[in-house]
């Protein structure tokens, strides 16, 4: 940023729902900056013991059905001018707080208040969105929804789900293969592409670790596909991950999709994904028929598609890397929520420097 809101004599406060994701570090330091004291309460969960400054662990107790509770000191949430928690039902730190200090300035974070249409879940639902003072989604969609429910257009922002990328470019190397990056998981339905390369020649690259591997290269035997395939251990520096997109055909998982997404769009590549799954995170909304391949159940003619018609991919690039341009910033992110602290704090107490 070429300015930065500055805060201060204000404190922040942060509750995840898990641990801490390392791809938010850029908005994390973003907060730290913005206000004079800053505190993020995690518990580690799926994210390892990875910190930043200003991160405190808690201790989680877990019950029935993934509904667990991470400790929080309410003299932390007393101190607080604002909290931001990243809301999840099943999370009960994330809301429970709202009804015992409801005057204070809370920012809800994240997909929304969830689907559910039992009589607790929207009891709770009607009855957070009246304490919220404000509340960032990942999609339009999020936003659409909370309007749908009489949650005021003024308190809600938008922060699609991505990342800092520094290197993003439409690259328009040789294509040589079908990509994966991620982990090797089961719901990425990774077998999928392994079946139909028995049908089509071409190459598909799996770059990632997990204990999903073992059962894919036994499918690799099985199928007889050995020059077909190619495994890399996960990769994370930048470079070389522009250098492994650069000469991808599309990013294929036919199950799941989630950040794959943003890296996949930020250096041009379009998305080939199933819409019939269930799966599907987020980032599953970024993806149209101009920037992805998309179909119900019939991989096989997509994937030949991607390879016959040299056009179509083209298109489909530049509107990958449109679409990244114009909405997955991380820039967008920091303004999000810039716009709710501004609307929250008094003007008085900011400056920029």
């Amino acid at each position: 940023m070429d300015k930065k809101l500055k805060i201060k004599n204000k404190a922040l406060l942060v509750i995840f729902e898990f641990g801490i994701p390392p791809y938010r570090t850029f908005l994390l330091e973003y907060f730290f900056k913005s206000f004079d004291r800053v505190k993020f309460i995690h518990n580690e969960e799926r994210f390892g013991n990875f910190s930043v400054a200003g991160a405190a662990k808690s201790p989680n107790f877990r019950t029935i059905k993934e509904i667990s509770f991470t400790y929080v000191n309410i003299f932390d949430i007393l101190k607080s001018d604002v909290i931001v928690t990243t809301f999840n039902i099943r999370k009960i730190h994330t809301w429970i707080f709202c009804f015992f200090f409801p005057n204070k300035k809370w920012i809800f974070w994240g997909k929304g208040l969830g689907q559910s249409n039992n009589f607790v879940v929207r009891f709770l639902r009607k009855t957070l969105l009246k304490i919220s003072k404000g509340f960032v989604v990942y999609t339009k969609e999020g936003k659409d929804k909370l309007i749908t429910m009489g949650y005021p257009l003024s308190k809600v922002s938008i922060a699609y789900n991505t990342l800092k990328i520094a290197n993003c470019e439409l690259t328009n190397d040789e294509a040589k293969y079908f990509l994966y990056v991620g982990r090797l998981q089961k719901r990425k339905e990774l077998e999928k592409v392994l079946y139909e390369l028995q049908f089509i020649d071409t190459k598909f690259l799996i770059v990632g670790n997990g204990d999903l591997k073992d059962e894919l290269l036994d499918l690799v035997d099985k199928y007889q596909i050995y020059a077909k395939v190619d495994f890399l251990p996960g990769v994370f520096e930048e470079d070389k991950l522009k250098k492994l997109f650069s000469n991808a055909i599309a990013y294929i998982s036919p199950g799941a999709v989630g950040l794959g997404v943003v890296h996949s769009f930020a250096y041009g590549v379009p998305v080939m994904t199933s819409i019939l799954n269930k799966n599907h995170g987020p980032e599953f909304s970024y993806l149209n028929d101009n920037n992805s391949f998309l179909y119900e159940d019939d991989l096989l003619s997509q994937m030949k598609l991607a390879l016959s018609d040299e056009k179509t991919r083209q298109s489909k690039k530049k509107e990958a890397f449109r679409f990244y341009n114009e909405n997955l910033s991380y820039q967008n992110v920091i303004n999000a929520f810039e716009y709710q602290f501004n609307k929250l704090l008094n003007e008085t107490n900011h400056t920029r420097s």
